[in-house]
C-alpha cells in the first residue's frame, strides 16, 4: 500500500478509512452503473490517496505553536463577538416586531429556544473579509 503520512500506524488507519469511503460512498452506487473495477479500485483510490498525502504534507509543514496560541484564539474571539452581535440584532428585531411576539405565543418551536432547524436560505449569513459565518 502507498505511504501516505510517513507513519506506518497512521497509514494503516488512513487506508482503512479510504477502504470504507470507497466501499460506502463509491462502490455502493457505481457498481449499478458499470462493472469497471478500475474506476473505484485505481482511479478513485489514487485520487483520495493523493489528497490525503497532500493534507499530511501540509500538516507536517504547519507551525502549530503560533497557529494555536494566536491565530486560533483571535479567530475564536472574532467569531464569538460577531455571534453575540448577531444575537443582539435578532433579539432587537424580534422585540420591535409585534408579529414575532405573537408568533412566540402561538408556535411551540419559538418557545423552545434550543430548537435547531435545518439550514435554509433564510439563515443569517455574514461575510467579513476572509471569514464566512452562518448563524442559525
Amino acid at each position: 500500500k502507498t505511504v501516505l503520512s510517513g507513519n506506518k500506524q497512521v497509514d494503516v488507519l488512513l487506508h482503512t478509512i479510504i477502504d470504507y469511503i470507497i466501499r460506502d460512498f463509491i462502490d455502493s452506487w457505481f457498481c449499478s452503473l458499470s462493472e469497471d473495477k478500475e474506476f473505484s479500485e485505481v482511479r478513485v483510490r489514487n485520487s483520495i490517496e493523493e489528497f490525503v498525502t497532500n493534507i499530511c504534507m501540509r500538516i507536517k509543514g504547519t507551525q502549530w505553536l503560533p497557529l494555536i496560541t494566536t491565530k486560533l484564539v483571535d479567530d475564536l474571539a472574532t467569531h464569538t463577538k460577531l455571534y453575540r452581535l448577531a444575537q443582539q440584532s435578532v433579539a432587537a428585531t424580534n422585540a420591535d416586531d409585534p408579529k414575532s411576539r405573537l408568533s412566540d405565543k402561538l408556535s411551540p418551536q419559538r418557545s423552545n429556544r434550543h430548537h435547531r432547524r435545518n439550514k435554509s436560505e433564510t439563515d443569517l449569513t455574514w461575510h467579513l473579509g476572509e471569514y464566512h459565518f452562518v448563524l442559525f
